[in-house]
């Protein structure tokens, strides 16, 4: 109609003004989005914002940005700053919207004003709507909610991938957001596990190519994304397979089939080389890319370990939930890729070269004895499973559980603090 083509050309006339005068123009846009009542309103803001982030970027600076006394540029960050405000209040109204065509529009110039807002309120949004998302489901369902956090994490993933190179002191994208979406690429809703499969996609490209100048990242070439975040992956299937929502129980267990189909929680895989580990006599130090494949290994062995602990925890409860079929299955496919090397361990304790070429993924030279006995014994340690026959009637080491005539009830097992559990922490590389 004719008021909106005169709005495009007076938002095209933007280009040539002053950035204050861009700012104004900003700060009545988002005074208008936070006063309207009708949809229409609110469509149009958003259309004039996203048109806005592309001809005039300077106005989602700050009007209060500063330099400091080394002459740095700071912007202004807080409920001060119209980009901020606009930021959350698009993510609001894309959970309050009703027709999918109202929240694609907030989510589309969420997107846009992303790549332009201060990267820690971008970073505090993003957990927000990762936070939201796991308390939407269960005895909470809302799948309203739990697609406005799917499309405003997506996004920011396409429009505003440069926010993915920064995650902040706590790198947020790898330990929070990337993990929730390789969960919620199960959600029960198709629409909504498309839109976590794109979050996984294209935030993990946008994460792993900011990472490429790294000399770690560099060593570790052609690992899946899913195994560099495997300790906070495994995080985050603990906490779900902890939940008492039994959806994300199902979810997590579908998520342990994929990584076991995938033999991530499996001991590495051998080298295609003939090239063997070597260790210098003087030192007992691998080099870097034998340190690499131990420390690989080990991570491996300890995330498979912390999943395999808490999913039979949770397998010997007496509650029977929809979903529990494919616990066992992702616990059976677990222990397939770990049970071979045991009986050859426990009928020849003394072949200690095996169970270590079976836990580090490669053929091992002939060691010195001082080298070879504390190697094994961290690897036979970092195996999580054990095989003796003094305890076949352990399911965990000392708890004579199939002898056990107690009934475990689900209200009382496990009712600890967690502090058995490992960590995304205890289970990264090199700790």
């Amino acid at each position: 109609g004719p008021i909106s083509e005169a709005l495009t050309k007076c938002l095209d006339m933007l280009r040539f003004v002053g950035v204050e005068c861009q700012r104004q123009a900003l700060s009545q846009l988002e005074s208008a989005f936070r006063l309207s009542s009708g949809f229409a309103s609110r469509a149009a803001v958003a259309d004039a914002v996203t048109t806005l982030a592309s001809i005039a970027p300077g106005a989602f600076s700050s009007s209060s940005s500063i330099n400091n006394h080394n002459g740095h540029h700071h912007q202004q960050i807080g409920s001060n700053n119209p980009t901020v405000r606009l930021l959350r209040a698009l993510y609001a109204a894309s959970e309050r919207e009703r027709g999918p065509t109202a929240r694609d529009k907030m989510a589309h110039a969420l997107g846009s004003i992303a790549a332009l807002a201060p990267g820690s309120s971008v970073r505090s949004l993003a957990i927000r709507a990762c936070e939201k998302y796991n308390r939407s489901t269960g005895s909470n369902n809302d799948l309203a909610a739990r697609k406005a956090s799917a499309s405003a994490l997506r996004a920011i993933a396409i429009r505003a991938p440069s926010q993915f190179a920064n995650g902040g002191n706590h790198d947020v994208w790898c330990t929070r957001v990337l993990p929730i979406a390789f969960l919620g690429q199960r959600d029960d809703d198709e629409k909504v596990a498309m839109l976590w499969r794109e979050v996984w996609e294209e935030g993990g490209a946008a994460t792993t190519s900011s990472n490429n100048n790294s000399s770690s990242d560099n060593n570790r070439f052609g690992i899946l994304l899913a195994e560099k975040l495997l300790p906070y992956i495994v995080h985050e299937i603990i906490r779900a397979l902890n939940d008492v929502s039994w959806e994300r129980r199902k979810n997590a267990c579908e998520c342990i089939l994929e990584l076991s189909k995938s033999s991530i929680l499996a001991p590495a895989p051998r080298r295609v080389t003939d090239r063997k580990t070597v260790t210098t006599n003087c030192s007992s130090s691998y080099c870097r890319e034998d340190k690499e494949l131990i420390l690989r290994s080990r991570q491996r062995a300890k995330a498979t370990s912390a999943v395999l602990t808490c999913a039979i925890r949770v397998l010997r409860r007496s509650h029977i939930w929809n979903g529990k079929d494919k616990l066992v299955k992702a616990i059976v496919s677990i222990v397939k890729h770990w049970i071979s090397p045991l009986f050859h361990y426990c009928q020849d304790k003394h072949n200690v070269k095996d169970i270590c070429e079976f836990v580090l993924g490669c053929e091992i030279m002939e060691l010195e004895k001082s080298v070879l006995s504390p190697l094994s014994l961290s690897c036979v340690n970092w195996l999580p499973l054990s095989f003796t026959m003094e305890q076949s009637d352990d399911l965990f080491c000392g708890d004579k559980w199939f002898t056990s005539e107690r009934i475990i009830d689900d209200d009382n097992v496990d009712n600890h603090d967690g502090s058995d559990q490992s960590s995304a922490r205890g289970i990264e590389m090199g700790d």
